[in-house]
Order: structure tokens, then sequence, then C-alpha cells
């Protein structure tokens, strides 16, 4: 009899822990669902920014290819520099205006300005300008996710997580770093047109 005692003690121990881990799951899942809705609440509210049609540089400048991998390269216009790093072909120094297109192959990739550093988290298109000798930098996002975190210190070093029609702008002089969305339209209808 005393192991009918145990079977019962065992089934309620197991139930119990059903139980728990299934309240647990239900609260992790409320949890994400309501940090999901306040970032598309946050998102919805950025202002829309609309660059002047002479920003586009590349509608009217030559830029090279350049192969990065097999399958990721960049569109380099003239003047700028993309250095790859020899040992690790997913890291590019990048010192201009150029357009970056990465494979879902090549996640993790790294894109290092002066001082912003790129990490592509989702395969995509995006715009860097970012001049050695300037003081502020942008990176336009066509398609993908690229968090935009700053290379120097900050008493505001928390990065930017930047999607599909948004830029991030940012000037290290006054220690500014500002997401936005952005009117991408020009970009998309160039992008169309060369493929």
């Amino acid at each position: 009899m005393k192991w009918k005692g145990y079977l019962i003690g065992i089934v309620i121990a197991v139930i119990a822990l059903i139980l728990l881990f299934t309240r647990m799951n239900n609260r992790i899942r409320n949890k994400i669902s309501k940090e999901e809705a306040a970032q598309k609440a946050a998102h919805q509210d950025l202002p829309v920014y609309t660059p002047p049609i002479d920003s586009f540089p590349y509608l009217y400048k030559p830029y090279d290819t350049m192969s990065i991998t097999p399958n990721s390269w960049a569109l380099v216009l003239k003047g700028s520099k993309a250095d790859v790093d020899p040992k690790n072909k997913r890291l590019v120094e990048a010192d201009g205006d150029m357009i970056f297109v990465i494979h879902k192959k090549d996640i993790p990739f790294v894109v290092n300005t002066r001082i912003l550093q790129l990490k592509v988290l989702k395969p995509g298109i995006f715009r860097v300008e970012a001049f050695r000798v300037d003081n502020g930098e942008k990176v336009d996002v066509l398609e993908g996710v690229v968090r935009a975190q700053k290379r120097y210190k900050s008493p505001f070093p928390e990065p930017d997580t930047v999607r599909s029609s948004e830029m991030v702008m940012i000037n290290d002089k006054i220690d500014l770093m500002e997401k936005e969305k952005e009117d991408l339209a020009q970009f998309a209808q160039w992008w169309r047109s060369r493929k």
C-alpha cells in the first residue's frame, strides 16, 4: 500500500510541475507580446524624413562593384573606400559613401565606420554615408535589419535597431544619434532600375 501513496505523490508532483511550466510559459509569451506591441507603437511614432534628391549621389555618380564574399557585395562610390578584413571577410572598415548588399549566409556581418559599428542582423540592402573627415554619418536601410552602435565613449551608449525604410544619423561632436523613418522611394526606384 505504501507504493500507492508514493505513486499518487509522484502524479501530483508531475501535474504541479506541468501547471507551473505552463504558467511560466504564458507569462513569458505575454511579456514578449507586450514588448513587441511597445516596439511597434514606438516605431509608428517616428517622424518620417524625406531626403532631398541631391543626397543620393549614386543616382548620377560612378561607382565600383566590390565583391566581399561569394554572396555579399558593395557598390562603392569613387573616392570612397571599403577595406575587408583579410582574416574575417564579414568585417569591413568603411570610409565614404557605399551601398552594401548582405546575404543571409554572411550573417553576422559588421561594417565599422569611424564612429559607428553596424551589425547586420537580417540580410538586406543599406547605404552607409560615413566620411572620416566629417563629424556626422548616416545609414539608410532599404531592406533588412541593422544594429547601430557608437564606437566611441558616450554617456548614452545604447544602440539603435534600424529596419527597412528607416535611417540613423549620428554626430560625435555633439554626441547625438537619432533614428527616424525615411522615405526611400528614390533609393528603391534606383535599386529596381539597376537590376
